[in-house]
């Protein structure tokens, strides 16, 4: 990881992060529009509420950090929430922790 050698690198890291999920963002926008109907956003983010006991605990420790950090639950369909939740990762990997 570029961001364990110097903090230029964790800046690199976190860009990419971004990178990717407007990228993510990008293509649920030409999937579904601008609204992604209900029927296909609650089920993801009912197992991101509901199936945390089954994912990593990395997932489950960054989740856990953008909630308490933006004071919401986590939303998989909001762009910021899944930059924070990328940036978390990259932190654990780091320093062991968000």
């Amino acid at each position: 990881m570029a961001g364990t050698l110097t903090e230029r690198g964790q800046a690199l890291d976190n860009l990419l992060v971004e990178r990717e999920q407007l990228l993510i963002q990008k293509f649920t926008v030409s999937t579904f529009g601008a609204d992604v109907p209900y029927r296909v956003r609650i089920p993801i983010n009912l197992g991101f509420r509901f199936g945390r006991n089954q994912m990593p605990e990395a997932m489950r420790t960054g989740i856990l950090f953008v909630e308490e950090h933006l004071g919401e639950t986590f939303n998989f369909w909001d762009t910021f929430h899944r930059i924070v939740l990328g940036e978390a990762w990259m932190s654990e990997v780091r320093h062991g922790g968000p």
